[in-house]
């Protein structure tokens, strides 16, 4: 049996996590994390006898440390993978890139504080709440779901200027890893940043606005990788590479940042 915490599991990639993680043994056990436990009709009809629920929120500390209780009593006080998969992305500023915010300081402050205190002090939180835990697991897996979109060489490659406070706080958590990774070597644990892929996680209906940012951000991509269909991964698409990822990982790759497949190909 392996044990397996992913945040942010209400929807989208999170949700697809635990419905692979669920269909693919019945024997492994998932916590799925989130803020509000009654958010998800999708996420509730999966909770069984190895599909538990628990509250948690990255922004609220102690909510992490009272997670962490509820699996340890169920697990014995072990965890062998921790996939921190919950993020703020971004929203009616996306198409944004540094210049926009000239004569907009308050806004500059407000959008950089806000996705600092969730993707990037919220990272190290929640890791340090399930630390304890992890320690006492099989794998001692710890994997961070980042972004190429916080990686300089693919931002530079693409000329992706926009998503900045998303993308500077993806580049964050991948520094975090890295830090995780030097303290913990030697220790028998794997740290790992994993870009997910470009995915569309998308619920309801698109702006025009919004439409036209994403159709920009797929032309720019598309053009410096010419063999990519140019079409977004579904997110139970992502999950199942992301998790082959997981399940190849060892030591010897912590402290890396890699794409979907394991790898630097981002789309």
């Amino acid at each position: 049996m392996v044990s397996y915490v992913v945040t942010g599991a209400s929807r989208g990639i999170g949700l697809a996590f635990v419905q692979a993680l669920h269909e693919r043994n019945p024997h492994d056990i998932v916590f799925a994390i989130v803020r509000n436990p009654d958010s998800s009709a999708e996420l509730r009809e999966l909770a069984g006898p190895n599909v538990h629920i628990i509250a948690g929120d990255l922004d609220r500390p102690e909510t992490l440390h009272s997670a962490a209780a509820e699996v340890a009593k169920i697990t014995g006080g072990s965890l062998d993978v921790f996939i921190n998969n919950a993020a703020l992305i971004p929203s009616e500023r996306r198409a944004y890139t540094l210049t926009s915010y000239i004569g907009k300081d308050d806004l500059l402050i407000n959008d950089l504080n806000t996705f600092y205190k969730t993707n990037v002090i919220g990272a190290v939180a929640v890791t340090n709440a399930f630390l304890p835990l992890i320690e006492k697991g099989a794998q001692k897996k710890v994997i961070n779901i980042s972004s190429a979109a916080g990686y300089p060489e693919f931002v530079e490659k693409t000329g992706y200027a926009s998503g900045v406070p998303y993308g500077i706080s993806k580049a964050a958590l991948n520094f975090i890893n890295t830090k995780y990774a030097v303290e913990f070597r030697g220790k028998g644990y794997t740290f790992l940043a994993i870009s997910p892929g470009l995915v569309d996680t998308s619920t309801g209906s698109r702006t025009a606005a919004d439409e036209a940012s994403r159709d920009a951000m797929i032309g720019a991509f598309k053009a410096t990788d010419p063999d990519w269909n140019g079409v977004p991964l579904l997110p139970r698409q992502s999950a199942d590479l992301v998790l082959g990822v997981i399940d190849r990982a060892t030591p010897k790759d912590s402290g890396g940042f890699v794409s979907q497949y394991g790898d630097k190909r981002w789309l």
